[in-house]
């Protein structure tokens, strides 16, 4: 019965965020009242390529103040120069999102030379696409590092090292009484998938 019921839970939180998603969009502008976030410091991992870039790009129309962090330093460029053709200022940094010193390293970088964050959105992921047994020990735990523990690492790291980005740069949300932490999750957290056993852990794990 408790399977029963998680798995209805899930189904009207899908349709009650559809629901919610179509409402806002048909809505007149003004009805609603919308964040500004024109020169605010967002932060973006994973934004070399796909959902990361189209982000860099929407936050860029809103003149916001890109930080953009990716493994892939070309990819990451070139998302950079488009946004910068929008005619947002822009901030590349290149890490590996799986190493939790130097994301506690980069983080005090960006604060340093750019300043507190005021949105972090944890868009950094990977995933092995095959059967599970077939997957090394690296290969998952990569998954799980970057996937999971990146996100704890990175938003925490302005409290004083919560687990990487949120431990980076929380702190000065709080101590500033402004920001958003975001975390990009995937139905898949929800959902098993075929050939991604260790991508879904890590999603479910994201999900909460």
């Amino acid at each position: 019965m408790r399977a029963l019921g998680d798995i209805f839970e899930q189904i009207w939180f899908a349709i009650s965020t559809i629901i919610e998603a179509i409402v806002t969009s048909v809505l007149p502008v003004g009805v609603l009242k919308r964040k500004n976030v024109d020169g605010k410091v967002v932060l973006i991992t994973g934004a070399a390529n796909g959902l990361g870039r189209e982000l860099a790009q929407r936050f860029a129309k809103y003149r916001a103040h890109l930080v953009l962090w990716d493994i892939d330093k070309e990819g990451n460029e070139a998302t950079a120069q488009m946004c910068r053709e929008i005619g947002s200022e822009c901030h590349t940094y290149t890490l590996d999102m799986s190493k939790r010193e130097l994301i506690y390293e980069t983080a005090e970088r960006v604060k340093s030379s750019v300043g507190d964050v005021d949105i972090l959105i944890n868009n950094a992921g990977i995933l092995n696409n095959g059967p599970f047994m077939d997957v090394s020990d690296e290969r998952i735990r990569k998954v799980m590092d970057v996937n999971v523990m990146a996100n704890i690492w990175v938003s925490m790291i302005s409290l004083k090292f919560f687990v990487q980005i949120v431990r980076s740069f929380l702190p000065s949300m709080l101590e500033n009484d402004r920001g958003h932490l975001v975390s990009i999750c995937s139905a898949a957290g929800l959902f098993g998938a075929s050939g991604l056993v260790d991508y879904s852990v890590s999603k479910f794990a994201a999900v909460g």
